[in-house]
């Protein structure tokens, strides 16, 4: 995940998941300009997502966690 290398190649070379990986990648670029390390927010969120409740995943955006994930 350096930059937006990874993700504008998602982007071209995927029809049906150019949005996801658009929004993936917004969600990591604010991450970064807000001082979140957007590697270390995604294995803390994937670390607890699976005993998370569902109706409660607004909870894992990134700037619940601001203060706890490592900055960039």
């Amino acid at each position: 995940m350096k930059g937006s290398c990874y993700c504008t190649g998602l982007i071209e070379r995927a029809d049906s998941g150019g949005e996801r990986a658009g929004l993936i990648c917004s969600l990591f670029g604010a991450a970064k300009f807000n001082g979140v390390n957007p590697e270390a927010w995604l294995r803390h969120v994937l670390a607890r997502i699976a005993d998370h409740w569902a109706n409660r995943v607004d909870e894992f955006l990134y700037w619940h966690f601001a203060a706890q994930v490592p900055t960039v």
